[in-house]
């Protein structure tokens, strides 16, 4: 399964410390038992998923906000629908209650931290917290991806129109640096990682690293990331001109 999404989870409570582990969901029943079945927190209020597109990376459609509050309980505070279709977010205030778990992960198939909550409330020993593996809390939370060097690209003598904006919208997780958009044309490989001017009127009003998002099984055509751009920074039928091109064919 492709790597999926997380929800968002907000800390106004101090005494814990999640490193770059990330919400995946909420759990219950006992976690620690051979015969524990993945059960699932019954939200109240669930969210109401527009139609979109399918999205191999949030197959459910929606991304979630959680607020841990200062006296330990957990809130849904918001619904975000960040696929390309009729959307606006959702918000709203449900308080957890009872017995449970939050599903934490530094990566989508990584070992899972299940940390709990009795009686709505956490507890922030980590003594009492659940780890599916056998490894160490502190290598999971303290988890990165290794980086990988990438051979430089190679610069343009003159830039290539890569095509014209057709759709936008706002990244699902990094929506305040990174637009997502949909091109009117596809284009060579060579272009899937590098920098490009956008254009408006025939004049660069900004440049970017271009990169595929492929997390959205468009019909049509695929998606690709502006990097260090918003939703508000780019407009319907802005061009894309590449201005290097990565090294090797096309």
């Amino acid at each position: 399964m492709t790597a999926q999404i997380p929800d968002r989870l907000n800390l106004e409570y101090e005494g814990i410390n999640l490193g770059n582990l990330a919400l995946f969901g909420i759990a219950t029943g006992d976690v620690r038992a051979r015969s524990w079945k993945g059960e699932r927190y019954h939200i109240t209020n669930p969210p109401i998923v527009p139609p979109h597109e399918a999205c191999s990376m949030l197959w459910r459609g929606y991304v979630a906000t959680y607020c841990l509050r200062v006296d330990g309980r957990l809130e849904l505070t918001r619904y975000d629908y960040p696929l390309p279709g009729p959307k606006s977010g959702t918000v709203l205030s449900e308080f957890l209650t009872g017995d449970f778990w939050l599903i934490m992960k530094s990566e989508f198939k990584g070992p899972t931290v299940f940390v709990p909550f009795l009686n709505g409330h956490l507890i922030s020993d980590e003594t009492a917290w659940v780890i599916d593996r056998d490894t160490t809390l502190d290598a999971v939370r303290q988890f990165q991806h290794p980086r990988v060097e990438e051979p430089p690209n190679t610069p343009l003598e003159m830039p290539v129109l890569l095509g014209a904006v057709k759709e936008r919208f706002p990244h699902p997780i990094l929506e305040d640096c990174v637009v997502v958009v949909r091109l009117d044309r596809p284009f060579p490989h060579c272009y899937d990682w590098c920098a490009c001017d956008v254009r408006r009127g025939g004049k660069r009003i900004a440049t970017s690293m271009l990169c595929s998002v492929q997390f959205c099984q468009a019909p049509n055509l695929p998606l690709w990331g502006l990097d260090e751009l918003n939703f508000s920074q780019v407009d319907i039928n802005d061009e894309l001109w590449a201005i290097e091109r990565q090294p090797g064919g096309d």
